[in-house]
């Protein structure tokens, strides 16, 4: 059970945790703390319309400040509320069934009101398309302020996030600290939605994310000896993932093979029938070292909650045997105490967000300078 000290419903915890998850959102601007408490008064527990409602209302009431102060000039504050009204949008439809119509419109509304506000925040960021496949991929690209070319973080969250969920928390921290990013979408999600910019479900995140880091380098305002990657939330594997097959990656936040290693100890057990008494060091340290770890050759941090004992105890034995194999991995745990702690850092991202700004500066400046890849492999200069 998770340690909540307050909630909104004691009785609730799942809807607890999503009212959480989208108040520590107005940490990056996306929210109004006020707002969202008076949108919890109109929601029942179990009710996944009056949730619609009440979510609804607050990014109808953003998006019409939004447009109206947009005719008045007033770029900075219609800014304002179309970011306020894309994350609105995005939390009206978590109760929704996939195939309720006011679902995708409530995606399509979330979308068009993230890139009214990229088109008028400034610096402006951009959206950037690329073909892949038989359809087109999609991606928010938001520069640091300065003219020098700059490192970029390309951040990527799970299956069932968008690059808009990341506009509302990552930017600013990132900004504020140096780096501009690449927010892109997990492709093939099967989230209902995805035909809009989606691409076959069979492709591989990794190849995609591949792709625009072709596109990174390519461009004269990034800084190609400095760019990693930071997977958030269930994005951790996907980054891990990149980390260990683009030597041009010069630092990862990722899992640090935790999926990788549960998907490969699941699969023994059950090959192999083996419960618990059977599984001994040796085999538990074959498992860690067989996946993604072995060729990660960049400095890369893993962040946990305290609250998710599981997941810390599993990524403490990981990193473990990642240190005596020679890699330069990092953990860090949130405490309850600090805030962060709960699983994925629902209830302080922005501390989690900082924390990780401040680590890859550091790793960045001790990293090798990465030059060219070729299937996999890069000539390296130090």
């Amino acid at each position: 059970m998770l340690e909540w000290g307050w909630r909104p419903w004691p009785d609730s915890e799942e809807y607890s945790y999503f009212f959480m998850r989208v108040l520590a959102t107005a940490q990056g601007g996306a929210a109004s703390i006020s707002e969202c408490i008076s949108a919890s008064k109109n929601i029942v527990p179990g009710d996944g319309a009056s949730w619609f409602r009440a979510w609804n209302r607050l990014a109808e009431t953003n998006r019409a400040r939004a447009d109206q102060a947009f005719e008045r000039g007033s770029l900075q504050a219609a800014a304002s509320n179309w970011l306020r009204a894309s994350n609105y949008h995005r939390t009206s439809e978590l109760f929704l069934s996939a195939e309720d119509g006011k679902r995708r419109a409530a995606i399509l509304d979330m979308r068009k009101c993230a890139q009214s506000y990229l088109g008028n925040s400034f610096p402006k960021g951009e959206i950037l398309q690329m073909p892949f496949g038989k359809r087109t991929m999609e991606a928010y690209y938001l520069r640091a302020n300065g003219i020098a070319p700059q490192p970029v973080v390309v951040c990527v969250g799970g299956a069932d996030d968008f690059k808009e969920d990341l506009l509302c928390s990552v930017p600013r921290i990132a900004s504020e600290s140096g780096y501009s990013v690449l927010l892109v979408d997990v492709i093939g999600s099967g989230t209902g939605i995805r035909d809009a910019n989606g691409i076959e479900p069979v492709v591989e995140v990794e190849d995609v994310i591949g792709h625009w880091i072709d596109h990174l380098w390519d461009r004269s305002d990034v800084d190609g000896s400095r760019l990693a990657v930071y997977g958030i939330g269930l994005g951790g594997a996907y980054a891990t993932r990149c980390a260990s097959r683009d030597r041009r990656i010069a630092a990862a936040v990722c899992d640090g093979g935790l999926w990788d290693y549960r998907e490969r100890m699941f699969v023994e057990r059950r090959l192999r029938k083996l419960d618990d008494t059977l599984i001994d060091s040796r085999l538990t340290a074959r498992l860690m070292l067989a996946g993604p770890l072995q060729t990660i050759d960049c400095p890369y941090l893993v962040t946990m909650g305290a609250q998710d004992r599981s997941g810390v105890q599993d990524a403490s034995a990981l990193l473990d045997a990642a240190r005596s194999a020679g890699l330069a991995a990092h953990l860090k745990v949130f405490a309850p105490e600090e805030t962060g702690s709960f699983p994925d850092h629902v209830d302080n991202p922005a501390l989690v967000h900082e924390y990780v700004f401040d680590w890859l500066r550091e790793a960045m400046q001790l990293t090798r300078t990465r030059d060219v890849r070729i299937d996999g492999q890069s000539d390296e200069t130090y």
